[in-house]
């Protein structure tokens, strides 16, 4: 947290492959405030249904896309590769803050987080064997991790969290070697937050998709 804001992202140990998500923060969200069927073409994989009182979590089309509520936190994903924020869960989203903003008085939304996380390759030197890890200690500059660490270069893992703000959305960004492929490529997660008020709209916040989609592009053409 800094300068009163609240990063909103995925579970940072659960995370594998590409994956996109919008997430809504607040307070008092319940699952019948929503229509599940109406999203994603009412694809729901029926044996993955979990519904308790305001808790839900469904998934769709053999799990490719997600969405889950609870009282603090509402989280639609997809799992595409290599798109950012795809059409298909961009159309969920919005019907998600549709159905919210019928309630919007007697229900709390405080932010909004765009989410975009993938394993990557990197332009690096391809004669290490461990690619990622390398470019990874290579963002802390030569004989930085050392000093600190007071430890042999090979037995440290660098891991490196970049935060900017650009507008009204404050970014951040991790990246690490990817475990996956045993240090080859890196695993990036960028994250986008916004704070809302209560004279703020969802669709305002929701309009920085394409700005959103324009930096992880840019980030992964730079690595």
């Amino acid at each position: 947290m800094a300068d009163g804001l609240i990063e909103v992202g995925l579970p940072t140990d659960g995370v594998s492959g590409h994956v996109c998500s919008v997430v809504i923060v607040g307070d008092r969200f319940a699952a019948s405030m929503f229509d599940h069927q109406a999203l994603f073409g009412g694809a729901v994989d029926v044996d993955s249904q979990m519904v308790a009182g305001p808790f839900a979590q469904y998934t769709y089309q053999a799990g490719l896309y997600g969405f889950s509520v609870v009282p603090n936190r509402i989280d639609v994903r997809a799992h595409r590769p290599e798109e950012v924020l795809p059409a298909v869960l961009m159309e969920a989203v919005g019907k998600v803050g549709s159905s919210i903003e019928q309630v919007r008085s007697a229900v709390v939304v405080s932010g909004v987080g765009l989410n975009y996380d993938a394993p990557m390759s990197v332009a690096f030197d391809r004669g290490a064997q461990r690619i990622g890890e390398e470019y990874c200690r290579g963002l802390f500059g030569e004989g930085v991790l050392s000093r600190i660490t007071n430890a042999e270069l090979t037995g440290v893992e660098a891991r490196a969290r970049l935060v900017w703000s650009d507008g009204a959305m404050r970014y951040a960004v991790r990246i690490e070697p990817e475990e996956a492929s045993g240090g080859e490529r890196v695993f990036v997660g960028v994250n986008g937050h916004q704070n809302l008020t209560v004279d703020d709209t969802l669709a305002s916040a929701l309009a920085e998709a394409d700005a959103f989609r324009r930096n992880v592009e840019a980030i992964r053409g730079r690595l």
